[in-house]
């Protein structure tokens, strides 16, 4: 993962631009609507993105463990 604040862009397997919110607006699979970061907002958009890929891991390797 990688944190780009001068462009307000979060790399993590995709570009990813965050609203206020820390909701995604956009991303290279399509662009929906830019606005730029608020610095407050950068922590929480991250947390969300790495308890997301977290969960998606664990779970792979849960399946993988009990042979499914």
């Amino acid at each position: 993962m990688g944190l780009d604040l001068v462009n307000n862009r979060i790399y993590m397997g995709e570009t990813i631009f965050y609203n206020q919110e820390g909701e995604v607006v956009t991303s290279s699979k399509g662009i929906k609507k830019w606005e730029p970061i608020a610095p407050e907002s950068i922590g929480e958009a991250i947390k969300k993105e790495v308890v997301k890929y977290v969960r998606n891991h664990t779970e792979e390797i849960e399946r993988r463990t009990r042979g499914n």
